[in-house]
């Protein structure tokens, strides 16, 4: 009897450590499943944004902090060049923390992701010509766009919503405030309304707060077809203090640099599309930067990505 208790034992019941082995393991499958679509549906939002507004990109880099098998990110990486025609891969993110580690991509992490790594102590003198000649730039601009002996007015402006009605009021100082957070800024007026004057004034508070401003003519940049910053180191109050393009993209004050460009109406319909595509690729290339635009009340606008206000 005993023996024969023994044996439908062992056949009838499962010894409950292995079925305590096999619910682990079912709950570790179901787990991964569940990760894996969580995943694929994110790489594929983020697919989606990254055509829309940046049509040229043809690979995307996906960073995860959990483990993928090599059949897993094969299958993601057939869906995404499917269905939106990008080649994927994917990297775990320690693998992708210690690749940004490397002093080498120390332009990506400041340009790209908005980290700044320590700048070497040796550049200091030069940001502080750069600083230097950033504020003859906005005394120059002042002196030819404000006539001597008028006083600098504190302006009021209103906030558009996304319909452009107005539903916020400001001033000058309160929305010089949105230049400490790296925000997207268009300022629309009629002319003669002080809009170069208030991008003078935004480049001196910069200045002041330790920060590196750019004044830019936006029509005279596009026409110009140069990066930005060769375009900048043209300038004679830069080019007098042996800056160009190749030391400015090194520095930074304690802030990412601002953009203050002046003029979008102005630009010529010939070069609407270049105009378009150069104030893309500054946002693409400075993600972390705060940019200012001013224009006239225009049939098009500048291509901004998440304006955080519109002013008029």
């Amino acid at each position: 009897m005993d023996s024969a208790r023994r044996v439908r034992t062992q056949m009838g019941r499962r010894p409950r450590r292995a079925c305590r082995r096999s619910h682990a393991a079912w709950r570790h499958r179901h787990r991964f499943s569940l990760l894996d679509h969580t995943h694929n549906q994110k790489i594929k939002r983020d697919g989606r944004e990254t055509k829309k507004h940046y049509p040229d990109v043809k690979v995307l880099i996906f960073s995860t902090a959990t483990k993928v098998s090599q059949h897993e990110k094969q299958k993601w990486a057939k869906e995404i060049l499917d269905e939106l025609g990008l080649q994927l891969i994917v990297v775990s993110r320690a693998e992708f923390i210690n690749w940004l580690l490397d002093p080498g991509r120390a332009e990506i992490c400041r340009d790209q992701l908005g980290i700044l790594p320590p700048m070497p102590t040796e550049l200091e003198p030069a940001l502080e010509r750069a600083r230097e000649a950033a504020k003859e730039t906005a005394d120059n601009w002042d002196r030819v766009y404000r006539k001597a002996g008028r006083p600098v007015i504190n302006l009021k402006a209103v906030k558009l919503d996304e319909n452009g009605n107005p539903n916020e009021a400001a001033t000058t100082d309160s929305l010089g405030a949105s230049l400490d957070e790296g925000q997207r800024i268009v300022l629309e007026a009629p002319a003669g309304s002080g809009k170069t004057t208030t991008l003078v004034q935004f480049g001196r508070r910069v200045l002041s707060a330790g920060g590196l401003p750019f004044l830019v003519d936006l029509p005279e940049w596009v026409s110009s077809h140069r990066n930005i910053l060769a375009y900048i180191a043209e300038y004679p109050a830069f080019g007098a203090r042996d800056i160009d393009a190749n030391l400015l993209a090194k520095l930074r004050g304690k802030y990412p640099p601002t953009f203050l460009l002046n003029g979008w109406n102005e630009v010529s319909v010939a070069n609407t599309g270049a105009a378009d595509s150069a104030v893309r690729d500054l946002e693409r290339s400075f993600p972390a930067a705060t940019i200012v635009v001013t224009t006239r009340l225009h049939r098009l606008t500048p291509p901004l990505r998440d304006v955080v206000s519109t002013w008029r």
